[in-house]
């Protein structure tokens, strides 16, 4: 997803078929607004369970729903999310998405948008536990993380561990949970001091977020966290980290090269044989040495 820009020139959504080398125009374009602009694309995500269904958000525009064997764009609840800036979208395991927007967060069943009215700040992160739909992770913009395991009607805050200081608000800039095991939750924090975000930390709990430790500092305010392997990736601006520990395994030992000696040059041809000279000095040598102790034992 790119900036938008006039129809007549510009195109904000783009793809790729071999992995990111080169890229293309969509198959569709956006649909322009009444004057005639292309919304620039803000989030992306595939639902899951439907890997031909694309969401697209937009900036002041709403989301689209893309289906591939269709090969259109539907508006999902009208213009509901007009003049909102969607800041990501997350796609449940019953297929619901959610929109994190300016305006606050909003779930979907793919027609209109209804706006979660129980959380208790504005949500700048969310993540969805892979097997329970009703198990729902946010990330505050001052007091911390939340946690729902009733859909989103009730929250409770999950902050235990997260190293909060009087005084200044603490975001939650991402979130994440395992895959492969829905009580292993990581998050990411910053600080906010004025209008400026302070890079934070990365946590991990293993009990669904009720306790927090933390992995280590962040590399900067995190935009992105993913678990892959029981490893945890944070992105941010400066790059890409990589927290926890690997599997040990055997080491391993690297061989030489031996190719180039399949045709030595005369150079290698002379040090091999000043080596083997070299060695075989040193062997009579050592023979030498050992006649002698013996017939020196023996004398004795």
């Amino acid at each position: 997803g790119t900036n938008g820009g006039p129809a007549a020139t510009a195109d904000s959504l783009w793809r790729s078929d071999n992995g990111g080398q080169t890229w293309h125009r969509f198959t569709l374009s956006l649909p322009a607004n009444p004057y005639g602009m292309i919304p620039s694309v803000t989030a992306l995500v595939v639902d899951p369970n439907q890997p031909g269904i694309l969401y697209v958000g937009t900036d002041g525009q709403g989301v689209y729903r893309f289906d591939e064997g269709r090969n259109r764009f539907d508006l999902i609840g009208g213009v509901s999310l007009y003049n909102a800036h969607v800041n990501g979208l997350v796609v449940g395991p019953d297929s619901r998405i959610y929109a994190l927007t300016s305006d606050g967060l909003f779930v979907s069943r793919g027609y209109a948008w209804q706006k979660i009215e129980t959380l208790p700040e504005l949500a700048v992160s969310l993540a969805v536990a892979p097997t329970d739909s009703q198990a729902l992770y946010a990330g505050g913009t001052s007091t911390g993380a939340y946690r729902a395991t009733d859909g989103g009607r009730t929250w409770e805050r999950i902050s235990n561990g997260l190293e909060m200081m009087p005084g200044v608000a603490l975001r939650v800039t991402a979130l994440a949970v395992d895959d492969h095991n829905p009580a292993h939750v990581v998050a990411a924090t910053a600080y906010g001091i004025g209008s400026q975000l302070a890079r934070g930390g990365i946590y991990e709990s293993t009990d669904a977020g009720l306790n927090w430790t933390k992995l280590g500092d962040a590399n900067g305010v995190v935009v992105s966290l993913t678990i892959n392997q029981g490893m945890v990736y944070a992105a941010t601006a400066n790059g890409l980290v990589r927290y926890g520990k690997l599997a040990q395994s055997a080491p391993t030992i690297p061989l030489p090269d031996l190719r180039p000696l399949a045709n030595p040059t005369g150079m290698q041809v002379l040090i091999l044989v000043l080596t083997l000279a070299l060695a075989g000095l040193a062997l009579a040598g050592r023979t030498e040495w050992v006649a002698r102790r013996r017939s020196q034992v023996t004398a004795s």
